[in-house]
């Protein structure tokens, strides 16, 4: 009897533990969408002057499904808003005016109707002559997805009873590329990777108190970090890695010069 009651108050806590926690996780609000590189993004030295830049589409070239048991799901394993992700990244540093091109066509098509709107008020003006040009072209796309390329796990049981431990590693990377848009001239090309690291604890027992009474459960919590989050720290990563080597190469100046000790330091020179 008194198996019966501890096995009937396991269960009973194990229960109350997860309503609780499926509480937290249904209540949990919206926030500010950051990184850890976010803040560091932020941190870097302004520029002498801000410089027009255009990014077209930087897209996704891996070409890879995300998978699920061994199958494909029909949705691709990598982020499709990569080119908003890239923007976020520019304007966070305080070094670019990002120049809207990925939707050209809609841009074009108000700034006409802006344009015949100011005209039959018997004003002349032209947006689309006027609009930006870009000084420099950034380009290029996420160029890897490598899925579980580290798996494990380990676990132990005493009497039925023990702890297990699974994980599992898998890796996105991208290329970037600063072009002159005067000459065509690739200035500058970098390439930086970011792990994507999933793990899941578990606790579980499955033993018989008596012949006729088996105590069996399972509590465990899982962190699976998100591929899209991975792949927009590694686009911060590259922006603050083309703004150090553009820097280094003479291409951009920051605003001191005592700033140049920030970026040798970035890129470890």
């Amino acid at each position: 009897m008194r198996q019966t009651m501890i096995g009937v108050g396991v269960f009973f806590c194990l229960l109350v533990v997860g309503c609780a926690g499926a509480s937290q996780i249904r209540h949990a609000r919206a926030v500010l969408n950051e990184t850890p590189l976010t803040h560091l993004l932020r941190s870097v030295p302004p520029p002498a002057r801000k410089i027009a830049v255009v990014v077209y589409r930087f897209r996704d070239m891996t070409g890879q499904y995300a998978t699920k048991t061994n199958f494909s799901t029909g949705s691709t394993a990598v982020t499709q808003g990569a080119t908003s992700m890239l923007i976020t990244a520019l304007l966070e540093t305080g070094w670019f005016l990002p120049v809207e091109r990925e939707n050209l066509a809609d841009l074009l098509t108000e700034q006409r109707i802006i344009t015949q709107k100011v005209q039959s008020l018997n004003k002349e003006v032209d947006l689309v002559r006027n609009a930006t040009v870009g000084e420099y072209l950034i380009a290029g796309g996420v160029t890897e997805f490598n899925d579980d390329i580290v798996t494990g796990g380990l676990g132990a049981r005493w009497l039925g009873i023990g702890p297990t431990t699974q994980f599992r590693i898998a890796s996105v990377g991208l290329d970037l590329r600063l072009v002159n848009l005067s000459t065509g001239v690739i200035l500058e090309s970098v390439s930086a990777s970011k792990r994507i690291v999933s793990h899941v604890d578990s606790f579980s027992a499955f033993r018989f108190l008596r012949p006729e009474q088996l105590l069996e459960f399972e509590v465990g919590i899982g962190n699976n970090e998100p591929p899209q989050m991975a792949a927009r720290e590694a686009i911060e990563q590259t922006v603050r890695l083309l703004i150090a080597r553009a820097v280094m190469d003479g291409y951009w100046l920051p605003q001191a010069e005592a700033d140049r000790v920030y970026f040798q330091q970035l890129l470890g020179v």
